[in-house]
């Protein structure tokens, strides 16, 4: 059996594989059975550090936010305005679809009834 492996720096990695069925069905059972026992598990401790980033991007988001708001900001421009005050203060992976849902889902951009 003769396989060779090409990695691009992604999570993907692809195989090919020269070999009689046999071979490769047990090479395969082989990487499946790896793949398996190393699949990462979220410790208790990184669970409590991505909610407390969560909280911390929420509790900023939402007072930014209502800050240019306060100020006769018009809505876009103010969700605009939050995502870009976000991002300048390390938050680099919002985006505004991100942060828009976030500020919808608080109530804070829901249509005011008439």
């Amino acid at each position: 059996m003769k396989y060779t492996i090409q990695h691009n720096g992604s999570d993907t990695v692809l195989i090919r594989i020269y070999a009689h069925v046999s071979q490769a069905s047990s090479f395969l059972a082989f990487i499946d059975q790896k793949a398996k026992e190393s699949t990462p598990v979220l410790k208790k401790s990184q669970s409590s550090q991505n909610e407390d980033y969560f909280k911390d991007l929420q509790g900023k988001a939402f007072d930014f936010f209502d800050g240019f708001i306060s100020e006769g900001i018009p809505v876009n421009a103010a969700v605009s305005k939050t995502n870009y005050a976000l991002k300048s203060i390390g938050f680099v992976n919002i985006t505004y679809d991100s942060c828009k849902a976030l500020l919808r889902k608080s109530g804070r951009l829901a249509s005011k009834k008439k």
